[in-house]
């Protein structure tokens, strides 16, 4: 058996309000990412997914 650390799967809730975070003005991917401890391309990714399925 291995000791690895697994991440509780974040709520739908908590994945908007991260790539939210990155809409205000002076934000950043990176930095934000860094801040949740979560991967900047999977946060990016995340944002493209935000801008085409909001209205």
């Amino acid at each position: 058996m291995t000791d690895k650390l697994v991440r509780a799967a974040d709520s739908i809730v908590e994945k908007r309000s991260r790539v939210e975070q990155t809409h205000v003005s002076g934000a950043s991917v990176p930095e934000a990412a860094l801040r949740h401890g979560v991967n900047a391309n999977l946060l990016s990714a995340r944002r493209r997914l935000y801008l085409v399925t909001e209205p």
